[in-house]
């Protein structure tokens, strides 16, 4: 649980107070695996953490389960959504803890993607997704999420927008 200068009657509600509080919980990466927070209506941490450990690399990989063969997010996030109701959770905060740097691989961005899709479906919003590394812990920012490729043509067309922002042409000017 958080260390003792933690207050958890604090509202999560800031980028700051998220990571103090992901700070508070784990200090830096000890192994591989992910916590999932419960947050009451008001964004305060309930006393109820969850761990997951061994997720496969690709979240598109499927699951025997009861109610039949279902993606690993589906059912991490259908899973989710059922304790929420138990302890009274109306949001979460996924921490993605593992050794190594702070810099997020595919398979990473790949699993954040798809848990913040597979929860929104499963009616339990996702405030943050932080990482956990050998350093400390952070927020993962919305720009890592995207495609190289789309950074770069949104990166050129702004770049493109404000060396030609549009000008009356001089045949269309009045005096």
């Amino acid at each position: 649980m958080p260390s003792d200068d933690f207050d958890p009657s604090i509202p999560l509600d800031t980028t700051s107070r998220i990571e103090r509080f992901a700070q508070a919980l784990l200090e830096r990466a000890n192994k591989r695996q992910t916590w999932i927070v419960y947050l009451d209506s008001e964004r305060r941490p309930l006393p109820v953490l969850m761990p997951f450990e061994s997720l496969p690399a690709d979240p598109e990989q499927y699951f025997e389960t009861a109610r039949g063969t279902l993606q690993y997010p589906t059912v991490l996030a259908t899973f989710a959504a059922e304790c929420a109701l138990e302890v009274g959770g109306e949001s979460v905060l996924v921490v993605w803890e593992r050794p190594s740097d702070e810099h997020l691989s595919q398979s990473e961005i790949d699993w954040v993607l798809a848990l913040d899709t597979h929860f929104a479906l499963a009616g339990l919003p996702v405030v943050a997704q932080l990482l956990c590394h050998n350093d400390g812990v952070r927020i993962i920012r919305q720009e890592e999420l995207e495609p190289d490729e789309v950074l770069a043509a949104l990166q050129a067309y702004a770049a493109f927008a404000s060396l030609h922002e549009r000008q009356p042409s001089r045949a269309c000017a009045t005096e």
